[in-house]
């Protein structure tokens, strides 16, 4: 519906007719409720800003200032506008995060952090497969793959007893030195007798004392 018909009818200043005919359209279409809403908030700023003629003034406070409801909105839109006059938003500054976020989001920046990253993830990658502990585990877990029952494939290797003779014990220890090692060394654990199928034994193979 027109805006300034919608206007002259909040004040009061159509004729018998045009004001019948706006009354019967906003019975008949409650889609007019959001026209009705706009041009009764345009009037009142306007009011407020005093761009009312003076015509338009007058029949402002005869005819849509009858109500107390009305008077009361009047009043607390006025407020609100010289608070809003008198303390203006201040824009908050953008915290550290977020200046990190909108760098970060620039498409040149973006390569550029996807190649660090992909540099990053390269580096951690080298420096875990060249990790000594990593391979030793991994030169382990290959001869544990090995058929270890033939003893005749390892007559070449340095042989070293985990306990002497057929006996356990926590009082010696065997040392190979170093001018008599081989590649690969056989440690053979000797076990007490009988041995049960229930029963379990744990070894442990350190490098360095790691």
């Amino acid at each position: 519906m027109n805006r300034e018909l919608l206007k002259n009818y909040f004040l009061g200043l159509l004729n018998p007719t045009d004001f019948e005919r706006v009354e019967l359209q906003i019975l008949e279409d409650d889609s007019l409720e959001t026209d009705l809403m706009q041009a009764e908030h345009d009037l009142i700023e306007e009011y407020l800003d005093a761009n009312l003629s003076n015509e338009e003034i007058i029949a402002f406070n005869q005819n849509y200032l009858v109500t107390k409801e009305r008077r009361k909105q009047i009043e607390f839109i006025r407020l609100l506008k010289t608070y809003a006059e008198k303390h203006p938003l201040i824009e908050a500054k953008p915290g550290f995060f977020e200046k990190i976020k909108a760098l970060f989001a620039r498409p040149q920046f973006a390569v550029g952090f996807a190649s660090i990253l992909v540099l990053i993830l390269l580096g951690i990658g080298f420096l875990i497969y060249n990790n000594p502990q990593n391979k030793f585990e991994s030169e382990i877990a290959e001869l544990n793959k090995k058929d270890l029952s033939n003893l005749a494939d390892f007559k070449t290797l340095k042989i070293l007893n985990l306990v002497p003779e057929s006996l356990r014990s926590v009082d010696k220890i065997n040392f190979l030195p170093q001018k008599e090692l081989t590649d690969q060394v056989l440690l053979r654990l000797a076990l007490p007798a009988p041995i049960n199928s229930e029963q379990t034994f744990s070894v442990s193979i350190l490098q360095n004392g790691k």
